[in-house]
Order: structure tokens, then C-alpha cells, then sequence
């Protein structure tokens, strides 16, 4: 999705302008078209929609994005399809952010203010950009924080870098509360990761009525506390690993229908029909069963499915804060797609402390890097375990949960020649653990 520099606001029309735009897009155009991963040309980001932020009516006589863009695309790279703007209605008379038609920007989350739950109403064709704000880890933030400033509630610099904390606070309440600066980008990492799930799986969920969601960022330009996922240094925060589990190409998720009712829905964007078995099971956070249901299902190739239908029982507070409802698809032993269902708010869980177990060994080479397993055991529900190798590393996921009695098994790149001796695990209900490395012996080649 390749948009031209234009952005939030109407611009000039006069032929000199135009000129100059029409130059400029030109070299854009040539120097970009034979990448392979380009889609889409679109002229712009949201100045038809801001002409309605300033009572104008008339974005659709925007000779820029109507007009010079247009017309140097469909010369220079006639293959692929323009879009003058985003969000754009093809009905010049309808609001530019319809989510009847064209695509769409929810901002009513985090600019609206509105919870993030209201996602779940959004009922956009494709929905082009929708996100939350959260910190970049603490080493990020200890490159441009003065130490006399690494306090909390935080100082000055922390609003020059981007820090919002009017809109954010309401957000993170419902996960706990910051006592210091830790807290807080724990907290705000957690609360982006979890509203970029929810949206994400709302959107995938209405499948065919919804065409796809693209979420506002993946990367920054400076070190900010802002939308991105990844941060300036390239680290990512909780929502990468998040997101890149709410995008899988098989998809399984709980939706509250409300009535005491949750409904299960598998989408599978692979070309391929998926067969298997769906458990889903009311479970507490010690790991007792409380009860359970197996069907066989099959979902066919670019579907959705809604699987299943789960009642909710009355229950009193202290059991919907020490219990939960999960899903899994199965084939065999290998889990194709997971997921969890809380009934109470973050901050009202009642998580026992987990203990937490680690194994971790060189798996092998794999080019210039080295591969190592990390399996992570817990004896009752660990929420949300990072997995830390003390070095920068490409992990295969992270920030994930392990629920009571099992285990999960990553793989960590590290560059050849990067010394590491020890893996770190510590979940938000858990003390750190840890484990030594064995030393590198000859390594099988990948």
C-alpha cells in the first residue's frame, strides 16, 4: 500500500503547484514500480477526509490526488490500481469515512476516546488504520530520558517524546496502575497488545463483509512513545508478537455476544481446507478442567467459520477472577491456532504465582546466525512470559501465555558470534527464571 507524501490537510491547486507535484511523482513512481511487494498507488492519507475537519465539501475536486497522481500512475505503472485517497468512498457524496464503502480510519478509539471495545461495532468494508499508543522498552527510553526525569508520574521529557497521557491513562486502567516508570511500560505495552488483538480479531472475524484491517504502525522515525509495534532501535514491544499471532493465517477466537454467551469463529486465509479437532474448556488458572467440549471441524480454504456457541454460567466474582475460557484447534499433537477468554477486567484477575521452569540449547546454524530452543513449563497459569536472551535477538514469539502445567517452545536467532550464556523467562504473575546455556559445540547446519 504506496502512498504519496500528502497527508491531513487541502493543498494548493494552482498549476504551478501542480507542476511541481506532477515532477515529483514521477520520480516516485519510477523509482518504486518494479518492487514486487507494491499493491496499491494511493494519492494520499486522509486529506479528503480532512476537508470535512475544516466544513468543506469539495474533496472530490482535488485535482491532485483526482487528477496529477492519477494520471503519471496509470502512465507509469498501468498494472496496478489507484485509490486518491484513504480513507476514500468511490460516491463523491458520501462521507469520505463511510464504513459502507471504500475503505476506513477508526480513530473513534484513542482520538474518540471511545473504549476500545466499541471496535466490536465497527462494521468498516477494510479498515486502512486504527491503533493505540504504548512506550518503547525501558533501553529505548534511557537513551533520550534524562535520569533526573526516569520518575513517575513522568516529566517534561516524556510529553516531548510523544507521551500522551490524557488518552492513554483511560485505556491502561483497565490493566492496573503505573507505581513507577517500569509499570508503566509494562502497562502500556499490554494495553496496545490487547487492543490491536481485539481489533484485529474483529476484523478478521468479518471476513468477505470486512476485507482486511491495516493497524497504525508498524515502525517509527525517532524514539517516541507513539503507535509502532517496533521501536526506533528496531526492538519490538508486546504488540509485535501480538500481532503477528492475530494475523496467522489460521485464526481461532472467542467473541462475547453478550447474555452470558461467547461465540468461537476459525478463519482461514490459507488456500487450503483445515481439518481438526476444536477443544474449548472452562479452566482455572491452577489448571483444574471444569468442563469441556471436543468437536471435529473442518474449515474450508479462504472461509470463516463460526464454530461454536459456549454458555457462560453464573458464576460469583471471585470464580470469573480465577477462571477462563480457551480454545484450540488440534490436529494430532500439533496446535494450529490458540487463544484465551478472560471474564473480568486484567486488573481483576486473581493469578496465583507461577513457577516457572526453563531448558534452553543451541538447535542449530542457520547461515551466518545461530538458532537456539527456549522451552518455557509452568505449574499454574503464567501470564504473559518473556523470554530474554540478554542480547538483540529475533525471537520466533515472545510475550506469550502459558497456561497451568504446560509448556511452550521457542526459537531465538542470534547472530554468529554474539556471546550468550544464559536464557531469562518472567511472566507478569511470576518470579525471574533462569537457565545456562551450554557451551556452542559444532553446530548442525540448518
Amino acid at each position: 500500500w504506496q502512498e504519496f507524501m500528502f497527508a491531513c490537510a487541502p493543498y494548493p491547486q494552482n498549476e504551478r503547484f501542480l507542476r511541481g507535484v506532477e515532477e515529483e511523482a514521477r520520480a516516485v513512481v519510477r523509482r518504486l514500480r518494479n518492487h514486487p511487494s507494491i499493491v496499491i498507488w494511493c494519492g494520499d492519507n486522509e486529506v479528503d477526509w480532512s476537508y470535512t475537519w475544516w466544513g468543506r465539501s469539495d474533496w472530490a475536486q482535488n485535482r491532485i490526488n483526482r487528477a496529477v497522481l492519477k494520471n503519471v500512475v496509470e502512465e507509469l505503472d498501468p498494472t496496478r490500481p489507484y485509490m486518491p485517497s484513504s480513507p476514500f468512498s468511490p460516491d463523491p457524496a458520501a462521507d469520505p469515512n463511510s464504513p459502507d464503502q471504500g475503505d476506513r480510519h477508526n480513530w473513534d478509539v484513542w482520538h474518540g476516546k471511545q473504549p476500545y471495545r466499541a471496535y466490536a461495532r465497527d462494521r468498516a468494508r477494510f479498515c486502512s488504520e486504527f491503533g493505540m499508543q504504548a512506550s518503547p522498552a525501558a533501553e529505548t527510553m534511557r537513551e533520550v530520558i534524562p535520569p533526573e526525569q526516569w520518575s513517575w508520574p513522568p516529566g517534561d521529557s516524556w510529553a516531548h517524546h510523544n507521551l500522551d497521557l490524557q488518552k492513554l491513562s483511560p485505556y491502561m486502567e483497565e490493566f492496573g496502575g503505573a507505581q513507577c516508570v517500569e509499570d508503566f511500560i509494562r502497562l502500556s505495552q499490554l494495553t496496545q497488545a490487547t487492543v490491536l488483538k481485539f481489533a484485529i480479531e474483529h476484523f478478521r472475524r468479518s471476513k468477505f463483509a470486512c476485507g482486511g484491517c491495516m493497524f497504525w504502525q508498524f515502525n517509527e522515525p525517532w524514539p517516541t512513545v507513539c503507535w509502532s509495534v517496533v521501536d526506533y532501535f528496531g526492538r519490538p514491544k508486546m504488540g509485535y508478537y501480538y500481532v503477528k499471532r492475530a494475523y496467522s493465517n489460521v485464526l481461532v477466537s472467542l467473541k462475547e455476544e453478550g447474555e452470558g454467551r461467547l461465540s468461537l469463529w476459525i478463519v482461514n486465509d490459507g488456500l487450503e481446507g483445515v481439518e481438526g479437532d476444536l477443544i474449548v474448556e472452562r479452566r482455572d488458572f491452577a489448571g483444574r478442567r471444569i468442563w469441556s467440549d471436543r468437536r471435529r471441524v473442518r474449515v474450508p480454504p479462504n472461509s470463516v467459520l463460526k464454530a461454536a456457541d459456549v454458555r457462560i454460567p453464573e458464576m460469583p466474582l471471585a470464580s470469573m477472577r480465577t477462571e477462563y475460557f480457551s480454545a484450540r484447534l488440534a490436529k494430532g499433537s500439533q496446535v494450529i491456532s490458540e487463544n484465551s477468554h478472560f471474564l473480568v477486567r486484567e486488573r481483576d484477575l486473581v493469578l496465583p504465582e507461577a513457577r516457572l521452569t526453563v531448558r534452553a540449547r543451541v538447535d542449530r546454524s542457520d547461515g551466518g546466525d545461530v538458532l537456539y530452543k527456549v522451552e518455557v513449563g509452568s505449574d499454574s497459569y503464567a501470564r504473559v512470559v518473556k523470554v530474554d536472551l540478554g542480547v538483540d535477538a529475533q525471537y520466533s514469539d515472545n510475550y506469550f501465555d502459558v497456561p497451568a502445567n504446560e509448556s511452550r517452545e521457542i526459537l531465538v536467532r542470534v547472530r554468529r558470534g554474539v556471546p550468550v550464556s544464559r536464557v531469562t523467562v518472567k511472566a507478569h504473575n511470576s518470579a525471574e527464571s533462569s537457565c545456562d546455556l551450554a557451551p556452542m559445540g559444532p553446530l548442525r547446519p540448518g
